[in-house]
């Protein structure tokens, strides 16, 4: 039942108000938008809050587009860009609601813009994939995302600039023969379109000190930081990584970040080799930073020179393609431990080499480190330089049949205690291959019990 008391709109729960010609039922339309000067809640009839000066209602209703076009508080548009994309604008006007969907299968864009104001504080969102909806509010001015979603892909991170400079987005070293095809926002109002990797728009004249968030859209295969890229000192926080359509990823030498998320669904990364080389501000990585990386074939030197302090238990856990772990690890002088499955399931890595080097703060090397990775060749100079670890694993090699370089595994690990001969007496087990480089694999490990008696081309 629905009344008026003392000049307040009361609709029972559940009940129909009738008010002239107009029925309002619950769940009779997709949106029912009740302003009044108080509004009580039927529970409890003493409690009011001033909303606005006018009673109104705003009724939902669906419109069929194939083109440009233009939405009103409480439209819902199903969008078909069959033909092209199609830009829907939407409208500025206080408490309006719109509601749009993309139904086609095509890969042509709904791009959504205000005739006024900001998106979320973008100027254009775009729904890119079938059935992917947004529904948007204003509130006079700009609008906000409270229902649907969006399926923009962005890269975004921000930079610090502490001098009038140039800023330019790495992507030309390197980037010959890579497709970029995107818009980027400098995070001071402009923005550019870049269509290649030698494009002069990938560079950027910040004229005031700062913090700038930057944000990329579009096609973009290539961004990686070489070595001495001018602006390496520049970032400091990766805020989000979409997939761009990224084949080779890295901030290589970008010593200010300290904060990475967990990258998305980057289904065409397949090179992730210097991915945080010398970022040396990087205190943590998320624990499901590379769920969703499944094509990475390499981590060479990924995380050379870091200051994490741990390594999560599952972080290579669904990247089963990787073949090259060569220097993951490198210099990590805050790692204390190693997780026991952290190679668990990369059944195709080859190449270890040098993978924990010089990490001095390792106190333990778990046995069944390299178990499953069944296929690797390569593990010289893994552990050199570890002289935390306290105990040689005499068995951690056991079952890497095809291993074949030994070369400096454990040299200068002077504090490591055990046998070295139950290394070389398991790489003679049926089944294994003869090595050919052992040299130096035990040097310096004057702590073994039986350092005297290792063959000479061992040491």
């Amino acid at each position: 039942m629905a009344k008026f008391k003392n000049g307040n709109l009361i609709i029972d729960e559940g009940k129909k108000a009738t008010i002239g010609s107009l029925d309002i039922t619950e769940n009779s339309f997709d949106e029912v938008l009740i302003e009044a000067e108080n509004y009580i809640d039927t529970n409890d009839d003493t409690n009011a809050s001033n909303i606005d000066s006018n009673i109104h209602f705003r009724l939902g209703n669906s419109r069929f587009v194939t083109s440009d076009s233009t939405a009103n508080s409480g439209e819902i548009l199903l969008v078909d860009a069959t033909s092209g994309e199609v830009t829907i604008t939407v409208i500025p006007e206080n408490h309006a609601r719109v509601t749009i969907k993309k139904i086609d299968a095509s890969a042509n864009k709904v791009n959504i813009t205000s005739a006024s104001g900001l998106i979320e504080g973008e100027e254009i969102y775009s729904l890119e994939e079938q059935y992917n909806s947004i529904k948007i509010s204003c509130d006079g001015i700009d609008w906000w995302v409270v229902g649907g979603g969006f399926s923009e892909k962005r890269f975004i991170f921000e930079i610090y600039i502490n001098t009038p400079k140039t800023f330019s987005l790495p992507i030309n070293s390197g980037g010959a023969g890579y497709n970029h095809n995107f818009k980027v926002k400098w995070g001071d109002g402009t923005s550019n379109k870049v269509t290649s990797y030698n494009d002069p728009n990938r560079n950027h004249s910040y004229t005031s000190t700062g913090t700038y968030t930057i944000t990329m859209s579009g096609v973009c295969e290539y961004f990686a930081a070489p070595f001495f890229y001018s602006n390496a000192i520049d970032f400091r926080k990766i805020l989000r990584v979409d997939d761009l359509g990224f084949n080779r990823l890295a901030f290589q030498g970008c010593s200010n970040i300290n904060y990475t998320t967990s990258f998305g669904s980057l289904l065409s990364l397949t090179n992730a080799s210097n991915l945080f080389n010398s970022c040396t501000s990087l205190l943590s990585i998320p624990d499901n930073i590379f769920y969703e990386c499944p094509n990475i074939t390499t981590f060479n030197s990924a995380f050379v020179n870091c200051v994490l302090t741990s390594i999560p238990d599952d972080l290579f856990r669904y990247n089963t393609q990787v073949s090259d772990f060569s220097g993951v690890f490198t210099s990590c002088s805050g790692i204390t431990s190693i997780p026991d499955n952290l190679f668990r399931y990369n059944t195709a890595a080859i190449a270890f080499s040098v993978a924990f080097a010089q990490c001095v703060n390792v106190t333990s090397i778990p046995e069944d480190l390299f178990k499953y990775n069944i296929s690797a060749t390569l593990f010289n100079s893994v552990f050199t330089n570890c002289t935390g670890v306290t105990s040689l694993p005499g068995d951690i090699f056991l079952y890497n049949l095809l291993a074949t370089s030994f070369e400096s595994s454990f040299s200068y690990c002077n504090n490591m205690t055990g046998t070295g001969q139950t290394i070389i007496d398991n790489t003679s087990l049926p089944g294994h291959v003869t090595p050919t480089n052992t040299t130096g694999c035990f040097a310096s490990c004057t702590s073994l019990s039986d350092y005297a008696t290792l063959p000479v081309g061992w040491k």
